[in-house]
């Protein structure tokens, strides 16, 4: 057991530092931010005493205001694992993350025609939402007609024109409008 730890702790150094972002209270960001802190903390040899210290330290913003009372009781392992369920609940809750990425879309400013960049900065986005639509089924809402039309509107005219017209083919040869993961594989294509 103790060679066991010897040999973990050399591979650790090897390494180099683990190291995390502060979590801001993004949802988008609480997946990955959540997977890295409990993997920094909780698999470490941090006493369950001392979690709640490591907590505070890496949120900010509404994330930190969410869970702010539960810094004032003692460094306690029921108030940091009461701590983690408030940020999972309010952040990383499947509807939390798909309302998240729907605003992102919905806000996202129309490209301008010469801007390849930005279309494949759209299409990077468009493939994160296609596979958070694996695992989240709020997401499927993005499969909907309608939702796909306000996606198309934020393409340049000309490519909204050969979406739309590649869309119409579907369309016709199968009577149902294009799923989103056909959108994305156009976006991403162009």
């Amino acid at each position: 057991l103790l060679d066991e730890a010897i040999s973990q702790s050399l591979k650790l150094n090897r390494i180099g530092p683990l190291d995390i972002e502060v979590f801001t209270g993004n949802p988008l960001d609480y997946v990955g931010w959540e997977v890295a802190f409990k993997n920094l903390i909780e698999s470490a040899a941090v006493a369950e005493g001392d979690r709640l210290y490591y907590l505070k330290k890496y949120v900010a913003g509404p994330a930190k205001e969410a869970i702010k009372g539960y810094f004032l009781l003692s460094n306690t392992s029921s108030a940091y694992v009461k701590a983690m369920s408030v940020l999972k609940h309010r952040f990383g809750s499947d509807f939390a993350v798909a309302e998240s990425f729907r605003e992102r879309l919905d806000s996202w400013p129309t490209i301008r025609g010469s801007d390849h960049k930005g279309i494949q900065v759209f299409a990077d986005f468009l493939g994160q939402c296609l596979t958070a639509m694996e695992q989240i089924e709020e997401l499927s809402i993005l499969n909907d007609s309608k939702q796909n039309v306000a996606l198309a509107s934020k393409l340049p005219e000309w490519l909204g024109n050969k979406w739309k017209r590649q869309a119409v083919e579907c369309r016709r040869n199968s009577g149902k409008y294009p799923k989103f993961q056909e959108f994305v594989e156009f976006v991403s294509s162009e």
